[in-house]
């Protein structure tokens, strides 16, 4: 049985959060429970929080080692709490020397703040390591200010819990700032650059990334075949031939140029499996995320399935010179220059970067897989393979792939399932790099060895050869590659710094280079006076919101340990135990209100923000306590302000709806709307209500009225389906209805 040392003795933590992400609370207290023989009595109330500290902390290495974007301030905060875990360890191995410190109330108080500290530096990493999360953050300073707050906070918990922690030092601080400008000095030049509909017009980050992620979700939770068929079927008659017939209409047979809409579409025959089995849901699922990534703007574009003359088919949008690598292989050198080349890396790039700040992998990255329209644009194609970031691979022909395989792929080819591992974005990172020798060389890789010389080449940690003259181009677009094709995964750069090197190269050689620049269309304007400004209920308000009564916990719910019976001769009183908060949540739930206000109040003196929201909450209503709802509204704006999102939209609809409380217009709808940017349903309901109406005097703003509705129509908030389908009725363009 494992003991508390085992547990904390995984170094990178990936074992631990496979070993213990997937194990009951009374599951894991009992692989702790070894320690209590030697810990005694006193230090059974922390059992549980250090299994909470273990798993989070877990968590906090696998963010830092997967972090697509601000990877600096990622790792200081990653460096600190591999620190607190070393001092975990050595409080655990010296418990007698400690136990002074167990009986001690204040003590298990400053744990459970630990505690809380851990998850919102998890949070926040999870937030800025991704663009999804960091749009939450209306602005750079923002993030500053957390960062600052949260290393602060960590420092004077370090101190509070007597850990033997370096804290801080002017020098150390220094080198923070420098990190987190850095890293959002990057950001801003990748928004600046990347477009590919990662971006608007405007350079700000695009809802579709977030758009895409609840419709995988619902896609993944999906059990009708017929339902997810609806979101992509096309009427075969909507499918016709071209009005002026050329030699490549027609393309490895399986491929068709036609017309739909009067747009050239690429029809390619589809196995179909039948719909009633496994394969067949399998498919459909796949297929419905393919339309989902169509918003990609370097990726081919597919509209849906259709029939054509009895036979299945996809429909692609028409990609007039084929795939780049029958492009290259036709192209001299001299034809083919560097400018251009450059060019389609960057385009590829922007492909790549779209999949994975939606959490897809293509699986499959080459040039064959890569296609050109008339324009010389290039797309990402063929996601027959493609999986989200923690799908199992699917079994692949190795010979086709091999030249492009990731040496850790390679190294477990042919053994058992249990010894694989995991296709991830660092794998994709070095077959983008074996594609960037291969567009740069205009010929496959390792062209002429055999798989197995192929294999024990890579593995010795040789690559491919450069047959270039080593200008400042060929150097820089050299040293890409080389960084993206290293042996160790982890040293491989992310694909958003990959893309800001070969942006800077673009932009040294080749300074008057083409920048994408598309402009959606603007809808028709749009009155709906009948629709008002909703106060938002419980239901309505916090469904799919946070920690709330109608969302399951997703955290680890750990029981308090039980203490022995007290006898008249034992030397200490016990600690005082506080429920976790999310037990707190379910005794809410289950209506046991004064179980809960208890343990609201309790999180809430020791400042953790989400239980502060539910005292403010309690307050409001007049649950257990007497009615306070001067008191609720500080306590809303405090939490508020420490980013919880139902504690957002309680404090501006505090101003509309309480006596004595002044209305601010501006106050109501910065607060509203960092409620709808931090995933609020009601508010994004409520704030597009707003823009689409111009209520409060807001002026209208159609198009983030209808954004802001789509995002709650995903999220099932019912009124925003209603309105979407009344702006349809009325012309409005608002996008795809059927996922929603």
């Amino acid at each position: 049985m494992a003991t508390v040392d085992s547990v904390f003795s995984v170094a990178d933590g990936v074992t631990a959060m496979s070993e213990i992400a997937q194990t009951s609370g009374v599951d894991l207290l009992k692989k702790f429970g070894s320690a209590v023989s030697v810990a005694g009595d006193a230090v059974k109330p922390f059992l549980p929080l250090i299994a909470v500290v273990t798993v989070t902390i877990t968590e906090i290495i696998r963010i830092y080692d997967t972090a697509q974007h601000n990877k600096r301030m990622c790792g200081a905060m990653h460096d600190r709490v591999i620190m607190a875990q070393a001092a975990i360890k050595l409080l655990e191995r010296r418990q007698k020397e400690n136990e002074e410190k167990f009986k001690q109330q204040n003590y298990y108080d400053a744990f459970l703040k630990f505690v809380a500290l851990l998850k919102k530096i998890r949070d926040f990493l999870q937030d800025v390591s991704q663009l999804k999360g960091f749009k939450k953050f209306k602005e750079a300073s923002a993030v500053e200010i957390m960062f600052t707050k949260l290393a602060s906070d960590f420092d004077s918990t370090m101190s509070l819990l007597h850990f033997a922690v370096a804290i801080s030092t002017e020098d150390q601080q220094k080198l923070d700032r420098e990190a987190v400008t850095k890293d959002l000095e990057d950001i801003k030049n990748y928004l600046d650059n990347i477009a590919g509909g990662i971006t608007t017009m405007d350079h700000k980050i695009s809802s579709v990334l977030e758009e895409i992620s609840i419709i995988k979700d619902k896609v993944a939770a999906n059990k009708s075949v017929d339902k997810l068929s609806s979101t992509y079927e096309i009427p075969p008659e909507d499918l016709n031939d071209p009005f002026d017939p050329r030699a490549n209409d027609s393309r490895d047979k399986d491929i068709t140029r036609k017309l739909y809409k009067f747009q050239e579409v690429a029809v390619k025959k589809l196995a179909l499996p039948d719909k009633k089995t496994d394969d067949g849901l399998k498919v459909a699922k796949e297929l419905t995320i393919l339309k989902s990534l169509q918003e990609g703007q370097r990726i081919i574009k597919f509209y849906g399935t259709s029939v054509v003359d009895g036979t299945p088919v996809m429909v692609f949008e028409w990609a007039e010179k084929g795939s780049l690598k029958d492009y290259y292989s036709v192209t001299k050198p001299v034809d083919f220059p560097w400018e251009l080349k450059l060019k389609l890396a960057l385009d590829i790039c922007r492909g790549i970067a779209f999949l994975h700040e939606t959490r897809y992998l293509h699986h499959d990255i080459r040039c064959q897989n890569v296609l050109l329209t008339d324009d010389f644009v290039a797309k990402l194609a063929n996601f027959k393979l493609s999986r989200g970031f923690n799908d199992k691979s699917t079994a692949i022909k190795i010979f086709d792939h091999l030249p492009w395989l990731a040496p850790e792929k390679l190294r477990v080819l042919g053994r058992e399932d249990k010894e694989r591992v995991p296709y991830t974005q660092k794998c994709e990172i070095y077959s983008y790099g074996m594609l960037l020798w291969e567009l740069g060389h205009q010929r496959i890789p390792y062209k002429g060895m055999t798989p197995n010389q192929i294999e024990a080449h890579v593995l010795a940690d040789k690559r491919e050869s450069f047959q270039w003259d080593l200008g400042q181009l060929q150097q820089g677009y050299t040293k890409i590659i080389r960084d993206a094709w290293q042996g160790e995964p982890r040293l491989r750069p992310t694909i958003s710094e990959l893309f800001l090197e070969l942006n800077k190269l673009q932009k040294k050689h080749f300074p008057d280079a083409r920048t994408p620049n598309f402009k959606p269309a603007t809808p028709p304007a749009v009155e709906i006076s009948a629709l008002s400004l909703d106060t938002p209920v419980l239901g309505d308000t916090y469904k799919n919101a946070g920690d709330s009564p109608h969302r399951k916990s997703v955290s680890l719910n750990l029981p308090s340990c039980d203490l022995p019976p007290e006898f008249e001769f034992e030397l200490f009183v016990p600690v005082e135990e506080i429920i976790s908060l999310d037990e707190g949540i379910t005794a809410h739930r289950t209506n046991d209100k004064e179980k809960a206000w208890k343990c609201f109040e309790a999180h809430a003196k020791l400042d953790n923000p989400q239980a502060i929201y539910w005292k403010g909450y309690y307050l409001w209503e007049g649950y257990v306590v007497a009615k306070d709802r001067k008191k609720a509204a500080e306590l809303f704006k405090k939490a508020a302000d420490d980013g919880i999102a139902d504690a957002q939209l309680r404090y501006a609809f505090c101003m509309v709806n309480s006596e004595g409380i002044k209305f601010d217009k501006e106050l109501f709808m910065h607060y509203l709307i960092l409620s709808a940017d931090n995933g609020n349903p009601s508010a994004r309901y409520n704030l597009a209500d707003v823009y689409l109406n111009g209520k409060l005097g807001i002026p209208k703003n159609e198009q983030e009225g209808v954004r802001y509705l789509r995002l709650a129509a995903l999220k099932d908030q019912p009124k925003a389906r209603d309105m979407l389908r009344a702006l349809k009725e009325k012309g409005v363009d608002v996008g795809d209805l059927n996922d929603l």
